[in-house]
């Protein structure tokens, strides 16, 4: 969606009767939060649909090396993986808690 779509909003609220879980990454696929990837539009998105499934934080912050090379990653994505897990799940409750009340 990050390249594909004019917003986020609009194909996340569409898509959700199609939804079974749905995978929240970062645009650089490091910390959540800390990219461009529109979160408000996203949380609005899936709230308006009326989605309640399940959601799952996805980062490339401990990747093997078939995963680095399959994927393009060519650098190191966050310097603490714990800490990098901890602000992308505290950033993301924080977003859920907006929409979701």
């Amino acid at each position: 969606m990050n390249i594909e779509e004019e917003n986020f909003y609009t194909p996340t609220r569409d898509s959700v009767p199609f939804l079974c879980h749905y995978h929240l990454s970062e645009s650089h696929r490091g910390t959540v939060g800390t990219g461009t990837v529109s979160w408000d539009e996203i949380f609005r998105g899936l709230a308006d649909g009326g989605y309640n499934g399940i959601v799952g934080m996805e980062s490339f912050a401990e990747v093997s090396p078939l995963m680095t090379a399959g994927t393009c990653i060519w650098r190191k994505l966050v310097k603490d993986t714990d800490e990098s897990l901890k602000a992308g799940l505290n950033f993301l409750k924080e977003c859920e808690a907006r929409y979701y009340e």
